[in-house]
């Protein structure tokens, strides 16, 4: 299996923080992180069973190494995808891709 698709994670959206000194609400950046990943579709008989329904389009990204935090969000070519779910293996983990319109 070849990681050479990149994807740039959200691990965590940025609050809108007060600040003092402009006496207005400012929002912080969003953390992201670059990471390289195999991302494949699902099979609709793997759709049906895990999500329960075939009609949604799901990506898989296998990653290499162990997850840090939680993933939120994922962007992969210009196009912005909600994680439904996270598996964790010994050496990899697996991200669940859902595309948000």
């Amino acid at each position: 299996m070849r990681y050479n698709k990149r994807i740039e994670v959200i691990t965590k959206r940025g609050e809108e923080v007060y600040n003092p000194r402009t006496r207005k609400k400012e929002k912080q950046p969003d953390e992201r992180q670059v990471i390289s990943a195999h991302i494949s579709p699902i099979t609709l008989e793997s759709s049906v069973g895990i999500f329960g329904s075939y009609d949604k389009n799901i990506l898989v990204a296998r990653c290499l190494g162990k997850p840090r935090q939680n993933h939120v969000e994922v962007f992969y070519r210009k196009k912005l995808y909600k994680v439904i779910r996270q598996t964790n293996y010994r050496n990899r983990f697996e991200l669940y891709l859902e595309l948000v319109q």
